[in-house]
């Protein structure tokens, strides 16, 4: 589905930065990796990259917070990250530009005008391949398979996680209208 959806994207020449979002799991990396193909002179930044570094810097006991601080640090953070990487941009450069933090409240003032894209996909399979992820990450990190219930538990989480950005994905696709590839 995606070489339909992209061909008009890959053939774009007035646009010299794409930005790609959508929830955690949707297929926005899948995207870029089409995009890249015949997007050669484009370089990538993945907005989790400076995300990571910003929020590890500036609070390093972030994990320790609950989910209503943990989403207002991502909103300010989200926010933080969008501009450096916005300012971080040469002028004679082009850019394919990835991730949720475009979704946080504030971007889409600075995404208008721009060609924005967005990677929808069913709410169920976010949600299972968003669990999926948080699994792997986890037994890596413990170096052991989860039980049943640790399961359930990052289960039950993703699909909180994934609801409460229901919201900004309203506001964005009502504010931005972007090009909406559906990744069914």
């Amino acid at each position: 589905m995606f070489d339909k959806d992209l061909t008009s994207i890959c053939s774009d020449t007035k646009h010299p930065v794409i930005f790609i979002t959508g929830l955690s799991g949707s297929g926005k990396s899948t995207i870029v990796k089409s995009l890249s193909q015949c997007k050669k002179n484009f370089e990538v930044i993945s907005l989790d990259s400076i995300t990571d570094k910003l929020i590890n810097k500036e609070y390093p006991d972030w994990k320790k917070l609950g989910m209503k601080q943990k989403n207002d640090l991502w909103i300010k953070m989200s926010l933080q990250t969008v501009m450096e990487a916005i300012r971080s941009l040469d002028k004679d450069k082009k850019y394919i530009i990835e991730g949720i933090q475009l979704l946080c409240p504030a971007c889409p003032k600075l995404l208008k005008n721009q060609l924005n894209i967005f990677v929808d996909a069913p709410l169920k399979t976010i949600i299972e391949r968003r669990t999926r992820r948080e699994i792997k990450r986890k037994e890596i990190k413990l170096k052991r398979k989860l039980t049943d219930k640790e399961i359930e538990s990052k289960y039950r989480n993703s699909k909180t996680v994934i609801r409460s950005f229901l919201p900004f994905v309203k506001k964005y696709i009502k504010e931005v209208k972007p090009i909406i590839i559906k990744n069914y």
